[in-house]
């Protein structure tokens, strides 16, 4: 300030009104660099004394304000600085009195809200070139701390000069880092350079970090002294021999807190270029290619480590040597890993192969069942789930495909080629030729397996009533096992009571059958049309056009619709088009018409979309006042990715005459015609002209068409039809809330299996326990997890637990965490919490009380204050 305004100031001050109770104003004019003293002469007052002080007259000047001028105004000019208060005589006067400063670093330090004391002062002056550019104090300014002592100045310096609002060590690292590795292209450590900060940036990173400066420090080393410190946390020693000089025991958790906050924050890309230089550095793809897959799990440091496992994992499967165990354990503990949502496809599909060699492990000597109907319970209860790993896999082998991992994907393709092998070469080849040999003599007998629900009695068996209003949703080829996930999803996400069934399919298992079978009739029937079969119900055709005719010859109240008509109308719409309806049939066709679209690949990924398509139409079906539904199919399908060999095929030449209807899973004849090596099956119970035959086990008939997705034969994929009946519980009703427990949906819990709740290590293991398997009205929750101090500050790194596990074994359903606590002071008299919280927020976070021992101090870790 100039020495008028500084005048004007001061006069102003003394003219204003005195505060109660004080007979005069004294002011203390701190100026401790004394850069107005050679100006004090100019200094015009108006209604005060001016005293200056000099060091050698406190004595002179207390009298003179207790005793010679008790009423006069006063300006104490001190250009004087006090390493010990005591030193001060003047003290309470200052006290009492109002102390002002009208030097440029005093103006600096008000302008950002520090404390104005000469150590503080002291450090500023040490950054002159940083605050006296406007910008610098201003960034200071917007930081999220209050600058009470010296080394915080040091601190707010470097965050301002890397662009950081909350100046912690970590941070400040993490920003510096994120320059590069190489010193000289580094613009941020360049510019900590230019403002003659560079000797406070490594101060800090020797304190936190260890790294040892010498001489010459540069970014390159300390990138590799922070990362592979980092890495040590989560790696034994052992991996990393040689690499020592790398390496700060010490320092493990402050190194791995900056690398654990950088991978879980929004800057996690630019971490990728600085680990790629130290992978390349110190040759770690070649280190970490000599340990096993598990050895590697527990460690996210380094992207290359996921590549190396999945490799590992993949050219194991490509020897034959596939244990699920192992496969299982290593992505659960990989979903949680910064770098899993890069490769998830790989390690989702690694999973699925997982799933198909535990089965085949669980039933590798084959299926020996020889009763049709029980195979039949068999396959609904567990068998089917091989179809849905299968189909789980190559959605994930679909997404590899379209992503840029093409050496990955080149790997897994030893993995599709397992998967087919088991799937196509065995399950189907195992199960397909004991079910023929167990279904032959009923299926040529009868067209059908005795003592199992059929297709044909759907309408008499489950619409018996007018007088509760039922919907159908009938999904083309809704294979049984995509039923049994849509099921589940249905109990998870709607209330209602959810029941899953199944029946047989009318042979042929094909779409102008199944969808005859499902509507009201007495007798089925065929005759032919322009050279076709066509289905009657009751002499009455069964195309689209008729349908509504025959649901309304049974109860007029009937309505039909497509799934497109019915899901494009409003609400309202909806209501109105359904309102005093009984039975409502809404025909769905996603999955059957991906398959016949030229395109079969595309299949699977049609089940998932039918999956969210019926879960919504459900949906809009109960908000039309409908709450019994049922969703059925017309049949399933078989599907398998790789061509079929010949071996798998039969020849049609032999049968090609006397062929009525012909496919690639079954054929009609005219009667008498008698195919070689195909199975007979009674047609419609013998009533027709034709004769019906299908190919054992999934073999095809060299008919043309898709040679991957078929359907029209024996299998159990194509017979069994599921039937989902749901019936909605509305939440205002008496059932729902004397059962709210049982349709509400909840989150599976965890608790915690480590009996300890103490500490004296920075590094902690804990068990835990996923108490509820998923399923039911139980769905899977994520956890997040931390310790933190009495006042809520986090301590440690955050972990994930995905507890999305239905096995109902409790042993199957445990969880190890490892966390790891900053570095910092701990005090075993004062309190600490593990923290769960449900990252969905259904539940309260819980706090579990731990007491942490750990017997060592930091020092004088100036940075950490």
């Amino acid at each position: 300030m100039e020495l008028t305004e500084i005048t004007q100031e001061l006069n102003r001050r003394f003219a204003a009104p005195l505060p109660d109770f004080y007979p005069r104003r004294i002011l203390v004019w701190k100026d401790e660099e004394g850069e107005f003293a050679d100006k004090l002469e100019d200094l015009a007052l108006e209604n005060a004394k001016l005293v200056v002080l000099d060091g050698r007259n406190q004595f002179y000047a207390k009298k003179l304000i207790a005793r010679e001028e008790k009423d006069s105004n006063l300006l104490l000019y001190c250009p004087l600085s006090y390493d010990d208060p005591e030193d001060n005589w003047l003290l309470d006067v200052e006290l009492y009195s109002e102390v002002i400063r009208f030097d440029l670093l005093s103006s600096w330090l008000m302008e950002m809200g520090m404390d104005d004391t000469p150590s503080i002062r002291e450090a500023v002056k040490k950054f002159r070139g940083f605050f006296s550019a406007a910008p610098h104090r201003r960034k200071v300014e917007a930081m999220e701390k209050h600058i009470t002592k010296p080394a915080q100045v040091g601190l707010v310096v470097l965050a301002g000069l890397c662009g950081e609002k909350d100046p912690t060590p970590a941070n400040i690292l993490r920003r510096v880092m994120m320059g590069g590795a190489a010193t000289a292209d580094n613009a941020v450590y360049q510019a900590i350079v230019r403002n003659e900060a560079v000797d406070a940036f490594w101060d800090l990173a020797q304190q936190m970090t260890g790294y040892q400066k010498g001489k010459t420090p540069s970014m390159e080393q300390l990138t590799l002294h922070i990362l592979m410190t980092a890495c040590a946390q989560t790696m034994p020693a052992e991996y990393l021999r040689g690499l020592e000089k790398h390496i700060s025991s010490a320092h493990k958790s402050a190194c791995y807190d900056i690398l654990h906050r950088w991978l879980n924050g929004p800057d996690k890309t630019a971490f990728v270029p600085v680990a790629e230089y130290v992978e390349e550095t110190l040759a770690l793809h070649q280190r970490f290619l000599a340990l096993e897959a598990r050895d590697l799990m527990d460690t996210e440091c380094f992207p290359c480590i996921d590549g190396i496992i999945l490799f590992k994992l993949m050219d194991e499967i490509g020897n034959n040597i596939i244990n699920p165990d192992i496969i299982q354990d290593v992505v659960a503990r990989r979903k949680t890993t910064a770098w899993y949502g890069e490769v998830e496809d790989f390690y989702e599909g690694l999973l699925q192969l997982a799933n198909l060699y535990a089965f085949f492990s669980a039933h590798g000597d084959g299926f020996h069942t020889v009763e049709p109907q029980k195979i039949w319970q068999e396959y609904t209860g567990s068998y089917y789930l091989m179809d849905t790993y299968y189909r789980r896999f190559h959605c994930c082998y679909a997404n590899i495909k379209l992503g840029e991992h093409f050496e990955l994907e080149d790997a897994f393709k030893t993995v599709a080629a397992a998967a087919e092998r088991l799937y196509a070469g065995w399950f189907l080849g195992q199960l397909g030729g004991s079910w023929s040999a167990a279904c032959e003599a009923e299926m040529s007998a009868y067209g059908r397996i005795s003592g199992v629900s059929q297709q044909t009695e759907f309408y008499r068996s489950h619409l018996f009533s007018d007088s509760v209003a039922t919907a159908v949703i009938i999904s083309d080829a809704l294979r049984y096992e995509v039923a049994a996930e849509l099921a589940k999803k249905l109990e998870l996400e709607n209330h209602g009571n959810v029941k899953l069934k199944s029946c047989e399919a009318l042979f042929p298992t094909s779409t102008k059958y199944g969808m005859a079978a499902l509507l009201p009739h007495e007798t089925l029937s065929v005759e032919r049309k322009g050279g076709a079969l066509a289905v009657l119900a009751d002499g009455i055709p069964t195309e689209m056009g008729y349908r509504e005719k025959l649901l309304k010859r049974r109860s007029a109240d009937s309505k039909l619709f497509r799934f497109k008509e019915f899901s494009n109308m409003s609400g309202p719409e909806r209501r109105d088009a359904v309102r005093g309806i009984s039975v409502v049939y809404i025909y769905h066709d996603v999955i059957d018409d991906a398959g016949h679209s030229g395109n079969a690949s595309k299949v699977f990924g049609a089940c998932d979309t039918a999956i969210n398509e019926l879960k919504k139409l459900v949906k809009d079906v109960v908000n039309c006042n409908i709450g019994r539904i049922f969703i059925t199919a017309d049949h399933g399908f078989l599907y398998t990715d790789a061509p079929l060999k010949e071996s798998d095929k039969v020849a049609k030449s032999g049968f090609e005459k006397d062929a009525v209807e012909l496919d690639s899973r079954y054929v009609l004849v005219n009667r008498g015609a008698a195919p070689d090596f195909l199975m007979p099956v009674k047609f419609l119970g013998g009533t027709t002209d034709y004769d019906a035959f299908a190919p054992r086990d999934s073999i095809r008939i060299t008919s043309g068409g898709s040679k991957n997705y078929t359907h029209g034969g024996i299998s159990l994929q194509e017979l069994v039809v599921p039937i989902i009946e749901y019936g909605h519980v509305r939440t205002t009703t008496v059932e729902y809330k004397r059962n709210k427990s049982k349709y509400d949906t909840r989150p599976v819990t965890i608790e915690i299996l480590s009996s300890a709740r103490k500490t004296s290590n920075m590094i902690i293991p804990v068990n835990f326990f996923q108490k509820e398997a998923v399923g039911g009205n139980r769905e899977a929750a994520t956890y997040i997890l931390h310790f933190e101090d009495g006042v809520g500050t986090t301590i440690s790194d955050v972990q994930t637990i995905i507890a999305d596990k239905e096995e109902p074994d409790n042993r199957s359903r445990q969880f190890r965490l490892t966390f790891h606590l900053k570095q910092a002071r701990y005090d075993k008299d004062k309190a600490y919490f593990l923290v769960i919280e449900d990252k969905a927020g259904k539940q309260a976070p819980v706090r579990v009380p731990f007491v942490i021992d750990i017997a060592f101090t930091l020092g004088d870790f100036d940075f950490f204050v």
